[in-house]
C-alpha cells in the first residue's frame, strides 16, 4: 500500500496495480484462459477492492460472469474457459487509471443518520426531523421484499440529496439483507440485489456521498416503518389519547418524561426516541440510565421483558402500561415489580389510536391494559402484589 500522510489517504501500491493490469492486457488477445489464471484475476481484485472507491461494485461484474462459466464443484482448475466480450466489458474499469484514487485512513464518523423502511404497500424515510413517503406502483408492490427496501434507500437518498451530498450517510434499515449489500458493495446470491446495491453506491459516488449501512430493529425503526404503510395499522404502534391518560394522572403524579415515543406519540413533555430527532430529550430508551428516573412508559408489548429488566436493574419509578396477560412470561417480573395493585384504564374505541394517522383499534378492550406503578424502592413496598 501507498500512504499519503498530507491527503490522509491509502492506495494500493503501483507494482500490484500493473501486475494486475498486466495481466488483464495479456487476457485480452487470448481466446480461452484456465479457470486457475481468471480466479487469480479475481484475487487480485479483492485484495486491492477496500483501497479503492467502489472496488467491489467494480469487481462484482467480473465476479458474476466468472461464476456463471465455471462450477467450482464440478470442474477442476485447469478448466478452459472462453474468453470474449464479456472479459472486455467485465475488466474494462480495471485499466483506468481513476479507479486508482485510494480511500482515507480511517473511516470518517457518519454526519448524516437516514432511517427507511419499506413495506408491501409503501416506502418511508426521514431525516433531521424530515420525513418522506410514496407508494407502489403495481408492478414495484410485486418485487421481493428485499428489493423494494433497497429501492426505499435509493428513494430516500434522492429526496435528501441536497442535504447529504459531500457527507458520509449511514443508513438504518430493519433488513439485514440490505445492510449487508449496502455494506459489501452487492454480493453473489441474488443479481438483482446486488445490481441495485451498486447502482446506489455508483450514484452517491457521483454525488460525494460515503454511503453505510446499519441494521435497526423493526421495534425501534418505528417511524420509518408508519411511514411505509401509510395509513395502514402498524401492530406495534398504538398510543393512548390524551383524555384517557388525564383520567390516570388524577389517580397517580404526572411523570414528565415518556420513554417509549415520537413527536407523534409523545405525551409528556419530554420524550425519548428510539432514532435522532432534534425534539427528543434523549435516544433509545433502552440504551440510557434509568437510574433515578420518574417516568412513563407504553413500549411495545414485545419489549416487554426486556423493559422489566431494566426496572429490576436500575430500580427507577416507572408508570407503565402493560396488558393482564397473566400467561406471558413476562408476567410474575411484573407482578413483583409493581408497588400497588395495577389501576385499570378504561380504554374505549378512540382511546387507542395509531400515532400518525390517528386510526383507532378496533377493540381495545381485548387488550385489558392497566397502569402499572413499578420502583424497588423498599419504602414503597408494602408486602407483595396479589391479584384478587
Amino acid at each position: 500500500m501507498e500512504f499519503d500522510t498530507q491527503a490522509w489517504s491509502v492506495r494500493p501500491s503501483q507494482r500490484r496495480v500493473d501486475k494486475l493490469q498486466a495481466l488483464i492486457r495479456s487476457l485480452n488477445g487470448e481466446n480461452q484462459a484456465s479457470a486457475r489464471v481468471l480466479t487469480s484475476v479475481l484475487g487480485q481484485m479483492e485484495s486491492m477492492a477496500t483501497l479503492i472507491p467502489l472496488g467491489r461494485v467494480n469487481k462484482r461484474p467480473f465476479q458474476v460472469a466468472l461464476q456463471s462459466r465455471w462450477d467450482q464443484s464440478v470442474q477442476d482448475w485447469n478448466f478452459q474457459i472462453p474468453l470474449g466480450t464479456w472479459f472486455l466489458k467485465t475488466t474494462r474499469a480495471w485499466l483506468l487509471p481513476a479507479l486508482f484514487q485510494g480511500v482515507p485512513i480511517v473511516c470518517p464518523q457518519p454526519e448524516k443518520e437516514l432511517f427507511t423502511d419499506a413495506s408491501l404497500s409503501g416506502w418511508g424515510a426521514h431525516l433531521d426531523g424530515q420525513m418522506v413517503s410514496g407508494v407502489w406502483d403495481s408492478t414495484q408492490s410485486s418485487l421481493h421484499i428485499n428489493l423494494l427496501e433497497l429501492e426505499a434507500v435509493s428513494l430516500a437518498l434522492r429526496a435528501f440529496r441536497s442535504s447529504l451530498e459531500g457527507r458520509h450517510v449511514r443508513i438504518h434499515t430493519d433488513n439485514t439483507t440490505v445492510a449487508s449489500y449496502v455494506n459489501k458493495q452487492g454480493g453473489t446470491r441474488s443479481p438483482s440485489l446486488s445490481d441495485k446495491a451498486c447502482l446506489i453506491l455508483t450514484w452517491c459516488n457521483s454525488h460525494c456521498i460515503l454511503l453505510s449501512a446499519i441494521y435497526l430493529k423493526g421495534s425501534l425503526n418505528v417511524l420509518a416503518d408508519s411511514l411505509s404503510r401509510g395509513d395502514k395499522v402498524v401492530h406495534s404502534e398504538w398510543t393512548l389519547s390524551h383524555q384517557s391518560l388525564d383520567r390516570l394522572w388524577l389517580q397517580i403524579d404526572k411523570p414528565v418524561i415518556d420513554l417509549f415515543a415520537t413527536r407523534f406519540s409523545a405525551r409528556l413533555p419530554l420524550f425519548v426516541s428510539p432514532f435522532p430527532d432534534p425534539l427528543a430529550w434523549k435516544v433509545n430508551a433502552l440504551e440510557i440510565s434509568w437510574t433515578n428516573l420518574t417516568a412513563y412508559a407504553f413500549p411495545p408489548f414485545c419489549l416487554l421483558g426486556r423493559v422489566l429488566r431494566r426496572v429490576d436493574l436500575e430500580k427507577p419509578v416507572l408508570v407503565l402500561v402493560a396488558p393482564l396477560w397473566p400467561s406471558q412470561h413476562w408476567f410474575p417480573d411484573l407482578l413483583r415489580l409493581a408497588v400497588r395493585p395495577p389501576i385499570p384504564l378504561a380504554v374505549k374505541k378512540g382511546d387507542l389510536v395509531q400515532p400518525r394517522s390517528g386510526v383507532p383499534h378496533e377493540n381495545p378492550r381485548l387488550l385489558s391494559l392497566h397502569a402499572w406503578i413499578l420502583s424497588e424502592a423498599l419504602c414503597l413496598r408494602q408486602g407483595p402484589l396479589r391479584l384478587l
